[in-house]
């Protein structure tokens, strides 16, 4: 959640609140996964630094929370797997793909061009299989349309969301640890924002003491979090 508009100003939790979500605030801090990362490595990190890195599309996870608390975990398992296959999927065309010493796929390339025709039409095919279900909906709108957004496919990204939504649907339905989270990332997240962010420090769960003389005159363009063109014309 580290997409908050900039006229909102967290608020800082109370020793009641962390009383209160002590379980939640334990399974953060506790639960380790892998978190896969481009520039430094895939490694085991709390699933407190997994919803920090991910904190960018923050709506997206609500939705799956959301999703998982009103549909059940029968459904949102379901979904996850066909998340899962959809992403191998478009894995495995992707890599079919040339790329440079960078690792960066050459787009101009015929193959990146049958990638796009091929997945165009599994696109559509998919819109019109899943489109009784919201969140399956969501992610290929969002994620699966390489065609509405300046961004390429992301396999890690996607990686990463599989291993954070399958965590959260390990829970039971009715787990008391599942309200929690819905009350603290879904309902009230401008006031336990901190819970979930990732402090400049790195991987750590402490805040770093601040060095004003180390900090970065550059300033960095906010990011948001975009839907897609085929969402807007559905409505």
């Amino acid at each position: 959640m580290e997409d908050l508009p900039r006229s909102m100003t967290p608020q800082t939790p109370s020793y009641e609140d962390e009383k209160k979500y002590a379980d939640l605030l334990k399974w953060l801090k506790e639960t380790k996964v892998l978190v896969r990362e481009d520039y430094v490595g895939d490694s085991k990190q709390p699933i407190h630094y997994l919803f920090g890195r991910l904190g960018l599309f923050y709506k997206f996870i609500q939705e799956f929370i959301t999703f998982k608390k009103s549909k059940g975990k029968a459904a949102s398992r379901l979904t996850v797997d066909m998340m899962d296959k959809i992403i191998r999927e478009m894995d495995i065309e992707y890599k079919k793909i040339p790329r440079t010493d960078k690792g960066i796929a050459v787009v101009g390339s015929p193959e990146y061009q049958q990638f796009l025709k091929a997945w165009q039409a599994k696109f559509g095919s998919y819109l019109d299989k899943y489109k009784d279900n919201e969140f399956l909906m969501s992610f290929l709108e969002d994620f699966g349309n390489l065609y509405d957004r300046d961004i390429w496919f992301d396999l890690k990204k996607l990686q990463n969301f599989l291993t954070l939504f399958s965590e959260i649907n390990s829970w039971d339905d009715g787990d008391p640890i599942l309200d929690e989270l819905y009350e603290t990332y879904c309902e009230d997240a401008l006031k336990y924002f901190t819970w979930y962010r990732v402090y400049r420090g790195g991987r750590k769960l402490t805040r770093r003491k601040s060095n004003p003389k180390s900090k970065s005159k550059r300033k960095y363009k906010r990011r948001s979090y975009k839907k897609s063109s085929y969402r807007r014309q559905r409505h």
